[in-house]
């Protein structure tokens, strides 16, 4: 009998424990020890625990007073709902305080609440935020926290993948924190410094490239200040804080234009449109695509956007390497710089994919604030400014191709202008000297026209004078012959009177002839 009543105390006794324990069981997390490595990075994604809350009934406050709900253990499958919670430990098992910063991919707001063993709570906010924007906490040494997450998706600004939080150390964030944005303010620098210049070339030279060139660099540089990485974009630190979806907004319609800017630019740079008019086709194909996607994008229907990421933008930069390539087998040299800024940008998205999935693609370069602003999401937009510089290199380099070619045609102008002055100098001579000859044979006989002129004047002087001289001549013999013609008649009369006389006849003979 006693044997029964010892072994059902016994069985009591362990009933009560079950009892006692069982909302610590219900309540039992994954736990991540931080390891001393300084450079220690992890994203969470299998090792949380989820709890749906669509009806968003769920606050932090119910959640920890409340041991009955249940949280799932999570997945990587895309999650279904809008509003999720999230939970796991944090244990420092180190000698030293950590200061960790968490942030979590595609989800417009989260809400973090760490909660230590003396039941202190601190909010952190990332994604799109309400509140004060705050992103790192300390974790005491030899401590242990409760982190608890809230998730929501408005389906309207970013497309959520999975259920995760990402923690690394930042132990001197606020030293790298200050140097990253001196680095982005050095690159924002020559983004907009290239812009300009090549805004201005083309105002004087009304080229399109220089237009299209210029509004690449500048959507990419003011949609990379939209980008949230582990804490509120540039566009809301440093200049609209009270609007954080605006800088969300131009994320957004950002990515599409940033793209058919880049297409527009690589067509026109490249000549596609005259040297290769088929792979011109599809990249306006391409753009048409870009510009349904801009609208999906503007209107938010998030789940046709995995389209327009993966095949326009894709595989027009694709396509776009590859007709310069073309180009530059063709004899198109300034198309190399071209490739080479394409080079400098598919380095920077393979260092940002390696980056997410906890690699380092340049692990031999040391760890220090200049090249892990290198390791981080920057990488894109610092392979962004060398691939402007490429760019402007080679639009400098097709402008002095163009000088060339204007001092060319200017030249091969003056030579044929040259030309043909000589020409018609030769025919002006030529001109000239039969006018001479024609002049002088004018002369000549102008000279013996004058000369006839000169004779006949003198002849008709002379024949004046004849005449004259005979009118004046001919006067007294008028007076002569009238007189002898008196004469006769008075002879005739004397005759006459005389016909009964005989005057002697000799006389009147006389007196007639």
């Amino acid at each position: 009998m006693s044997s029964i009543n010892a072994q059902s105390s016994f069985l009591s006794a362990i009933a009560i424990i079950i009892l006692c324990l069982a909302p610590i069981w219900a309540t039992a997390v994954s736990k991540i020890e931080i390891p001393a490595n300084p450079n220690w990075r992890i994203k969470l994604v299998l090792e949380l625990e989820v709890l749906p809350d669509e009806s968003n009934k769920w606050n932090y406050e119910k959640i920890l007073r409340d041991s009955d709900i249940q949280f799932t253990p999570n997945s990587r499958e895309r999650p279904s709902l809008h509003r999720y919670w999230a939970k796991c430990r944090l244990i420092n098992p180190g000698i030293g305080d950590e200061y960790l910063s968490v942030e979590s991919n595609y989800w417009d707001f989260v809400s973090i609440f760490i909660r230590d063993t003396v039941g202190n709570i601190e909010k952190l906010n990332v994604g799109i935020l309400d509140g004060q924007p705050k992103s790192t906490f300390i974790l005491r040494a030899h401590s242990e926290v409760l982190v608890l997450a809230r998730f929501e998706s408005s389906g309207q600004f970013r497309r959520e993948s999975d259920i995760n939080l990402i923690f690394y150390k930042t132990i001197d964030g606020l030293k790298k924190s200050g140097f990253n944005n001196y680095m982005d303010g050095i690159i924002f620098g020559i983004i907009f410094g290239l812009a300009l210049y090549n805004l201005f070339l083309f105002i004087s030279l009304r080229d399109e490239t220089y237009f299209w060139y210029t509004a690449y660099i500048s959507l990419f540089a003011i949609t990379y200040i939209t980008l949230f990485i582990s804490s509120p974009s540039k566009l809301v630190q440093f200049f609209i804080p009270s609007h954080p979806y605006v800088a969300f907004y131009i994320k957004k319609i950002g990515d599409p234009l940033v793209w058919i800017s880049y297409t527009q630019f690589a067509r026109h740079f490249l000549h596609s449109k005259v040297r290769h008019p088929g792979w011109d086709l599809v990249l306006k194909i391409l753009i048409g695509l870009m510009l349904v996607q801009l609208l999906i994008n503007a209107i938010g229907w998030y789940q046709f956007t995995g389209f327009g990421r993966v095949i326009p933008w894709n595989l027009s930069t694709v396509l776009c390497v590859i007709l310069a390539f073309k180009s530059y087998r063709q004899g198109f040299t300034i198309a190399k710089f071209f490739l080479l800024g394409q080079i400098f940008m598919l380095i920077g998205i393979l260092i940002v994919l390696v980056y997410y999935t906890g690699g380092d693609l340049i692990w031999f370069l040391p760890h220090n604030q200049f090249f892990d602003y290198f390791r981080s999401p920057n990488a894109i937009f610092s392979c962004a400014a060398s691939e402007s510089v490429l760019f402007s290199f080679a639009l400098a380099d097709k402008y002095n191709l163009l000088q060339r070619d204007i001092a060319r045609v200017t030249l091969e102008k003056e030579q044929e202008k040259q030309a043909m002055l000589a020409t018609q100098n030769e025919i002006l001579e030529k001109q000239v000297q039969e006018r001479t000859v024609e002049l002088s044979e004018s002369i000549e006989n102008l000279k013996a026209t004058q000369a006839q002129l000169i004779q006949a004047e003198k002849m008709a002087s002379l024949g004046e004078l004849t005449s004259g001289i005979a009118h004046e001549i001919q006067n007294p013999l008028n007076f002569v012959n009238n007189f002898s013609e008196i004469n006769v008649e008075l002879l005739e009369d004397l005759e006459a009177h005389w016909i009964n006389q005989s005057p002697p006849e000799m006389a009147l003979q006389n007196l007639k002839y």
